[in-house]
């Protein structure tokens, strides 16, 4: 059975890891990509990659304004020269990234609306065949794209590190342990990694 908000932050407010936290601040939210689709929550993800949020925002933003006019913008981003972007501080690996998921789009070999039907590892096996998409990307886009309640990035640096502080851990936790311990806010393993990044 899934919850409402409501229910999902008492959940949290009664886990003994992190209720001290849930309680002091409101659940966190998952709209941050995806205000334009799902197509361009998936590139504000790959810009994303290895930045800040705060530096990706900036970057993300004026891609935005420099396709906001554009009718057809899987087929512009196909054919556009990459200079008028690069200035925008994206790096040539994710341009060539986001031009290659643009052409797949335009050539209709991937649809975001039948694509948000199917299950995270479906998702995760097509886009995964992208080259510069990996296992990070995909799960940004699934929590913040299209707003799944249950992703646990257990490969990101940041829950590592703050899990491991949480816990009072002399060693960042592995990846391996991270997963597992993972599975104590399971269904609702997108919140328990906002909350832990935002410690």
């Amino acid at each position: 059975m899934r919850y409402g908000k409501e229910e999902i932050k008492r959940f949290f407010e009664n886990d003994r890891i992190l209720g001290k936290i849930a309680k002091e601040r409101e659940l966190p939210t998952l709209d941050i990509y995806g205000k334009g689709g799902a197509f361009l929550a998936l590139i504000e993800a790959i810009i994303s990659q290895q930045l800040s949020g705060r530096a990706a925002s900036a970057i993300y933003i004026k891609f935005e304004n420099a396709i906001s006019n554009k009718k057809d913008v899987a087929r512009y981003l196909s054919e556009v020269d990459t200079n008028k972007l690069k200035k925008f501080g994206i790096s040539n690996s994710k341009l060539q990234c986001i031009i290659t998921l643009s052409k797949m789009v335009h050539r209709k070999e991937i649809d975001f609306e039948n694509l948000k039907e199917k299950s995270d590892s479906e998702i995760s096996e097509i886009l995964l065949k992208i080259k510069g998409i990996g296992v990070w990307t995909v799960n940004m886009f699934l929590m913040f794209g299209l707003k799944k309640e249950d992703v646990w990035p257990s490969t990101d640096y940041g829950i590592r590190k703050n899990l491991s502080l949480i816990l009072k851990k002399k060693k960042i936790l592995t990846i391996d342990e991270t997963e597992k311990f993972g599975e104590r806010w399971k269904p609702y393993r997108s919140y328990a990694s906002c909350y832990i990044w935002n410690i």
